[in-house]
């Protein structure tokens, strides 16, 4: 009885690769439809606060659009809406983590379903990563939170420009680059797991897991394009549970993060459409430019920290 149930959690795994594909896809629209209908709720039992007339709504419908279309070529979301609704002053700093990870779940999820269904990424390889960032999001209060957060930062910030440096000089044919792989297995699979576990961990601190694993991707070998399923899906899962819990408390822009996920669903499919154009080459630019972009934003954050301190 032990064997045959052995035999058939290989078959399901090792040998129907499809149905692990599938499997994934049928989660994340789960997700997705437990997530929009909580949502939904709240919005509606809210609704006289979706009325206020600050700040326009079409203004944040473009944004919305222009925030997820970026987001789903790989330029971290994160960023984006903070550059806009900062100095816009649409959200207030207390609401803002709230309504940055609440408006973009649904467009994860889509960008999730749309990326696994076409880059071409072993099942396995894709359902461990993916799973590893959600545990590393679920185990965080216990791991990585307590650690400084200065201190993370900078080592991440150093690394991006490490692995971006890398990565710019196989391009310029200074060193030999490879990133054709669509598999991981053995040691290297283990070390993707790991860091997949602690990037996850990491976004529960605000720092965003777009440039760390497409560093991660590129250094192990993949195919630069695999980081694209991995991050969609890992961030649609990861993202969810805490974002229900901005939900719940009601800690978050009601108009701005209704309007924003709305129309950034329509930025995703620009998005793919744009995406499927894409060739290795081009997106290898986009992740130098976004790893020494976020490196920058990490160090420029921590020195502004330090001049406030002083």
């Amino acid at each position: 009885m032990q064997v045959s149930g052995i035999l058939f959690f290989y078959t399901i795994c090792f040998k129907g690769k499809w149905l692990m594909r599938s499997a994934l896809i049928v989660m994340l629209l789960l997700v997705g439809i437990l997530y929009a209908g909580y949502l939904g709720r709240d919005l509606w039992r809210h609704r006289q606060e979706l009325k206020s007339t600050t700040p326009a709504s079409g203004w944040v419908a473009i944004s919305g659009v222009f925030i997820f279309l970026l987001s789903t070529l790989g330029v971290s979301d994160f960023a984006v809406s903070t550059a806009i609704y900062s100095p816009t002053k649409w959200v207030t700093m207390k609401q803002l983590p709230g309504t940055l990870n609440v408006q973009g779940v649904l467009p994860f999820v889509m960008m999730g379903i749309g990326f696994t269904g076409v880059v071409k990424v072993a099942p396995v390889t894709l359902i461990l990563l993916v799973g590893a960032q959600v545990v590393g999001a679920i185990l965080s209060p216990r791991l990585v939170v307590k650690l400084p957060e200065r201190t993370i930062k900078w080592w991440i910030a150093c690394g991006l420009v490490v692995a971006g440096g890398f990565i710019l000089a196989s391009r310029l044919h200074l060193i030999a680059g490879n990133g054709t792989a669509t598999e991981l297995t053995g040691g290297k699979l283990l070390i993707g797991c790991l860091l997949q576990m602690v990037y996850g961990a990491l976004n529960n601190i605000g720092i965003g897991s777009y440039a760390l694993t497409t560093a991660t991707v590129y250094a192990l070998g993949l195919n630069p394009l695999v980081a694209f399923p991995v991050m969609m899906s890992g961030s649609a899962l990861s993202v969810a549970a805490g974002s229900s819990m901005f939900i719940h408390y009601g800690d978050y822009n009601r108009k701005v993060a209704a309007v924003a996920t709305s129309f950034g669903l329509l930025g995703v499919l620009l998005g793919l459409v744009v995406f499927a154009h894409f060739n290795v080459a081009i997106v290898t630019w986009i992740v130098i430019g976004v790893l020494f972009y976020t490196a920058g934003n990490l160090f420029y954050g921590l020195v502004q920290q330090r001049r406030v301190e002083k």
